[in-house]
């Protein structure tokens, strides 16, 4: 995690980040679970704190929806699910982490 972000979210799966507290978000790779995949990420993408942060602009976060499959795939891992997740989330990761921000993190496949 990102220093400061253990104390944070504590023993808590997540917590509220304030805006001014997004530079926490400044990882190698960030993963954002939207509600609507076009509405959510042109948000996040649109934010001036967000649109400053590394993360961004080296094409380095990834986009899954709540309702496909693969977003629900990160919320229920199973066995059976975890096959699946990991065949459509690997070529997104190595895509966001491959130190060229031209290339485009593609949505997964459902």
């Amino acid at each position: 995690l990102p220093p400061g972000l253990a104390e944070v979210t504590g023993k808590e799966f997540g917590a509220n980040l304030s805006r001014e507290r997004t530079d926490m978000l400044d990882t190698g790779v960030l993963i954002w679970l939207v509600d609507s995949y076009d509405t959510d990420r042109a948000k996040v993408q649109a934010d001036p704190l967000y649109s400053r942060l590394k993360v961004k602009t080296e094409g380095r976060d990834i986009y899954l929806e709540n309702e496909e499959l693969v977003g629900a795939a990160t919320s229920f891992i199973t066995p059976l699910s975890l096959p699946f997740l990991l065949d459509r989330l690997v070529p997104q990761l190595t895509a966001a982490v491959d130190g060229n921000p031209a290339t485009a993190v593609q949505r997964a496949a459902t």
